[in-house]
C-alpha cells in the first residue's frame, strides 16, 4: 500500500515534499544546507541530504535526527530506526554526511572525520538537520532530539559541552549515543565532564566493546551531570547494524556484530528516554 501526502515547506510556497507510505512509515529523500556554528572552522557551507520520515497524520510530532556511524547510511539508520521511531510517534531525519562529500567512509581519505580539524563539518550538518526539521509544519520545533551511532554519537557528545549555537538559536531536547567512546576527550576516561551538558544525553554501550571504551565510559560518566549510561550485556559495536551478521573488526579495532536481542533492548531504553525528555 502506497499513499502520497504533500506539504509546503521552507520559505518558498512552491517547495513541495511528497511522502510515500512504504512498509508502515512515510519517507522522502531531501536536500538542505548545513549551517555555520560560530567557530573558526566554519569554512564553506554545503548542501547535504537526508531521509525524512514521519508518522501518518498532520502532527505536530516530536522529531529525531539520526546521525550515522563512520560507514555512513545503512539499513539500521535509514530504515530500522526510522520505522521504529515513526511507529511510536516521532518524525525522523537520517542525515548523510558522507555522500554529499563524495566519501564512502569517514576514515578515508585521511584524516578521519572525527579528529578535531574535521568534526566541525559534522557540527554544521548536525545543526543544519535541526534547523531543517524545525521548519517542517508537521514537527514540534521545541521537541527535537538526536540519536548518533558511533561517529554520530561522538558528534552529539562533543556538542553537548561546547558553546556552539545554531543560527536560529534552536537546541536539541535530548541526545542518545549508541556504541561510542564516552571519555573526555576521545579515548580518555579519566577527565570528568565539564558541568551540566546543554541537553541531557544517554549512552547505550555493549559490554563486548573495546575495554577502553567500557572503562572510559563508566569512569567519565560516573560523576557526570545530566547523563545516563546503559550497558547491554554481551553486545558488540554496531549491534543494531544488520550488515554485520558475522563478527568482524573495523579499521579502528571495534568488533562489530548484529544482535536482534541487543537492538530490542536498545529500542526499549531509547523509547523510555525520549518519552521522559521529549514527551510521547
Amino acid at each position: 500500500m502506497v499513499r502520497s501526502t504533500t506539504y509546503t515547506i521552507g520559505k518558498c510556497a512552491a517547495a513541495l515534499v511528497a511522502f510515500f507510505l512504504i512498509n508502515g512509515f512515510t519517507t522522502k529523500r531531501v536536500e538542505f544546507m548545513n549551517v555555520p556554528v560560530g567557530t573558526d572552522h566554519d569554512g564553506k557551507l554545503i548542501e547535504i541530504s537526508g531521509l525524512l520520515a514521519k508518522p501518518e497524520g498532520d502532527g505536530s510530532f516530536p522529531a529525531i535526527v539520526i546521525l550515522h556511524a563512520c560507514g555512513g547510511p545503512n539499513k539500521s539508520n535509514t530504515e530500522s530506526w526510522p520505522k521504529f521511531l515513526t511507529g511510536i510517534g516521532y518524525a525522523t531525519l537520517s542525515t548523510d554526511s558522507l555522500g554529499p562529500r563524495d566519501l564512502r567512509s569517514c576514515a578515508r581519505p585521511r584524516p578521519p572525520m572525527f579528529v578535531p580539524k574535521k568534526i566541525p563539518e559534522l557540527w554544521r550538518d548536525f545543526y543544519g538537520s535541526l534547523e531543517y526539521l524545525a521548519k517542517q509544519p508537521f514537527v514540534d520545533k521545541n521537541r527535537i532530539g538526536a540519536i548518533g551511532q558511533s561517529l554520530g554519537g561522538i558528534t552529539i557528545r562533543s556538542l553537548a559541552y561546547n558553546k556552539l549555537r545554531a543560527p536560529s538559536g534552536a537546541e536539541f531536547a535530548a541526545g542518545i549515543v549508541l556504541y561510542t567512546r564516552c571519555g573526555v576527550p576521545v579515548g580518555d576516561g579519566n577527565t570528568p565532564y565539564p558541568g551540566e551538558p546543554r541537553f541531557p544525553w544517554l549512552a547505550v554501550i555493549g559490554t563486548n566493546e573495546q575495554p577502553a571504551i567500557i572503562k572510559g565510559g563508566q569512569t567519565a560518566l560516573a560523576k557526570a551531570k545530566g547523563v545516563r549510561l546503559h550497558l547491554i550485556a554481551g553486545a558488540y559495536h554496531a549491534f543494531d547494524d544488520h550488515g554485520h551478521q558475522r563478527l568482524r573488526e573495523d579499521p579502528f579495532g571495534n568488533s562489530m556484530h548484529y544482535s536482534r536481542k541487543a537492538t530490542a533492548e536498545a529500542e526499549t531504553v531509547v523509547k523510555e528516554y525520549i518519552a521522559e525528555h521529549m514527551g510521547k
